[in-house]
Formats: structure tokens, C-alpha cells, sequence
């Protein structure tokens, strides 16, 4: 989920999270964290557009659904989607 939040960390102090500590290439986990790891530069562009316009527009990157769907009640209460920009709704799947 951290590729779609404004600020990605992929790395830390202790206990290592470098993905090479966390397990062996090829293993599903490593794939997984890559994966991520490569979607979030191609996501760059749109994040980095997405920060200007909160700089100079006073835009939100991450909000939840009722920002932007105020009118429809049935997603007053939903607290694991978001928005992140105005073209992905965020929707872990545990």
C-alpha cells in the first residue's frame, strides 16, 4: 500500500528492510516488494504533478471517499479505501 501514499520508504534501520534482507531473490515476497517498488517510479510522474497541485492548489494527494462522493452516504463509514489523486481509489485486499 505504501506505493500509493504520498511518502515511500522502502528501506529502514533495524530490522533491516532492504528487500534483499527480507527474503532471497525470486521468492514471491522479493517479486512482491519489487514490484511495488518499480510501480511507484512509474508513478512518479502523476505523484510529483499530484504534489504542485497541493502546493499551489491546495489539493489533497490521499483522501477519503467522502471528499469527493459527499452526496453518497454509503461510503461515510468506509475507512480501508481511499483516493489517491483524482484517478486511483485505493483498495487493499488483505
Amino acid at each position: 500500500m505504501v506505493a500509493f501514499c504520498p511518502l515511500f520508504r522502502a528501506h529502514g534501520q533495524y530490522p533491516f528492510r532492504e528487500v534483499w534482507n527480507i527474503a532471497p531473490e525470486g521468492h514471491p515476497c522479493y517479486n512482491s516488494i519489487l514490484y511495488y517498488t518499480k510501480l511507484r517510479y512509474n508513478l512518479m510522474p502523476y505523484i510529483y504533478s499530484l504534489a504542485g497541485m497541493t502546493h499551489f492548489n491546495d489539493y489533497t494527494i490521499m483522501r477519503p471517499l467522502v471528499m469527493d462522493f459527499a452526496d453518497d452516504t454509503r461510503v461515510n463509514n468506509i475507512g480501508d479505501q481511499y483516493l489517491f489523486g483524482p484517478s486511483f481509489m485505493v483498495a487493499p485486499v488483505l
